[in-house]
């Protein structure tokens, strides 16, 4: 693809770092985006039952055109805060027709963080797993799931203030964390609304992340209005439940 701007926005921070945007500057934007993803392969084979891949990612040429400031020209210089490559992939096994397992990896090449690209950032790769585990019962699933992020525990930003004031660029990402949880799936609730005044639906999806916070989603359910302030209750002791719970892992943590 290609295009071109004129008058395009182009994002400042003042002293205070307070973000405001001025039209200043036209952009010439070539590029190159791409994806393939496979099928779902069915291998006859006792430990790896199924396979699939996507790979995607972009090539770009984003420059600036007529674009100065006061004495400073920066005209052809790299766009600023946008990568010039990026490449993304995801695997998707099941070993043992059952135990999933997804491993995903983000490719960023170095970014130019000022619009004289006097300042640009590292290249990151950043990796996650995530191995999941059915168990069926007679009117339930239950999936348990174990996440890593960031696996090889990388230093990274996800998200740069480009043209910051005093080169406060960057906001850094979390470092290797851990995430434990289920989804629980209930079908054939009809003898629920027998006992509690709510309307359910077929199947009821509850996801908990276990580890390291409590946290708790409901779908497929409608509650009756009377019952929304009982639920944001509930919500209020979650969140205490959850403040404890984090402060309890950081004294731990600190022993």
């Amino acid at each position: 693809f290609g295009f071109r701007m004129k008058d395009a926005n182009v994002r400042k921070q003042n002293e205070a770092g307070q973000e405001y945007f001025v039209n200043q500057g036209n952009k010439k934007k070539k590029g190159w985006e791409f994806l393939l993803e496979s099928k779902r392969f069915d291998l006859k084979n006792a430990v790896l039952s199924h396979f699939k891949f996507r790979f995607s990612g972009s090539i770009y040429d984003f420059k600036f055109k007529n674009y100065a400031q006061g004495t400073s020209d920066f005209s052809g210089n790299a766009l600023t805060g946008v990568p010039k490559t990026t490449i993304n992939s995801l695997l998707n096994f099941t070993f043992f027709k059952k135990l999933a397992v997804d491993y995903s990896q983000f490719l960023t090449s170095k970014i130019p963080l000022t619009d004289s690209n006097s300042v640009w950032s590292e290249p990151s790769l950043v990796s996650n797993i995530q191995f999941r585990y059915p168990i069926v019962f007679e009117k339930s699933k239950l999936d348990l799931y174990f996440q890593i992020q960031n696996l090889y525990n990388t230093d990274y930003v996800l998200g740069f203030d480009i043209n910051a004031f005093g080169n406060r660029f960057y906001n850094p990402s979390a470092k290797r964390n851990f995430v434990l949880g289920a989804t629980i799936q209930l079908s054939n609730l009809e003898f629920l609304s027998q006992i509690f005044p709510i309307t359910f639906r077929n199947v009821l999806d509850v996801e908990l992340d276990i580890f390291p916070f409590l946290n708790i989603r409901l779908r497929e359910i409608t509650f009756p209005k009377f019952l929304i302030i009982d639920f944001f209750l509930v919500e209020f002791l979650l969140v205490l439940i959850e403040i404890k719970f984090f402060v309890r892992i950081k004294k731990f943590t600190l022993l």
